[in-house]
């Protein structure tokens, strides 16, 4: 995809059949975007995802996912200080540099778009 990013893409490898990888390739732009409305908890991002079709992501992955967004300095986390009935959440915030590679993103999926579209076009012309 773009030299920045070596994670975010399929990774469900080549022969698996269509759709493999999809919410691997999808999770790290989904939870970017989802934190462009301000900080979140875990559990809020969760919910989140189900707008971009990916509400069966395992809490784990999505997990796995914030710690290497956080690693890759896109999000930054803390506790949350506010007295809540349970024990305290991570809350989780964009960064500056989180914000340029979610623009990066965009830009990738506004050509993959492009290409699926076309590729849908001459199937469909081909197979009339």
């Amino acid at each position: 995809m773009h030299g920045r990013h070596g994670r975010g893409q399929a990774q469900g490898g080549r022969g698996q059949g269509p759709g493999s990888g999809r919410a691997d390739h999808m999770l790290e732009p989904a939870l970017l975007c989802s934190l462009l409305g301000g900080a979140t908890h875990g559990y809020g991002l969760v919910e989140h995802l189900a707008e971009f079709g990916l509400a069966a992501v395992p809490l784990r992955r999505v997990y796995r996912a914030l710690s290497g967004l956080e690693a890759m300095g896109w999000v930054t986390s803390d506790w949350d200080s506010a007295q809540t009935q349970g024990p305290p959440r991570r809350v989780y915030t964009l960064t500056g540099e989180g914000k340029a590679a979610l623009e990066e993103w965009m830009v990738y999926l506004r050509e993959s778009r492009g290409a699926i579209s076309r590729l849908l076009d001459a199937y469909e012309r081909r197979r009339a």
